[in-house]
């Protein structure tokens, strides 16, 4: 199935390859649970790539900072805690 080949150009397909299956169970989700060791490692890939990258604005690039961004978890931050409201007018 690795030798199929395709003429996206002109939308040729190579006959001796099925068709391949884009319908919904295709489309669906995958969830793929990496170890710390392993984000850390793919983290460091894409950010490797797409800072060397000579095209920083391609859609392939692109792709990768989304992809980076899915991988990269944001630190939960505290809950914001309101200012203390003080009730007496400063004193000049």
């Amino acid at each position: 199935m690795g030798l199929c080949r395709q003429d996206r150009r002109r939308g040729i397909g190579d006959p001796a390859c099925p068709k391949q299956d884009i319908g919904p169970a295709r489309l669906q989700r995958m969830m793929i649970e990496f170890s710390e060791d392993e984000r850390a490692t793919l983290i460091d890939l894409l950010v490797g790539i797409i800072e060397h990258d000579p095209l920083p604005l391609s859609q392939r690039i692109q792709r990768l900072r989304s992809i980076l961004g899915k991988l990269r978890q944001a630190p939960e931050l505290p809950p914001e805690e309101p200012d203390e409201i003080d009730d007496e007018p400063p004193v000049l």
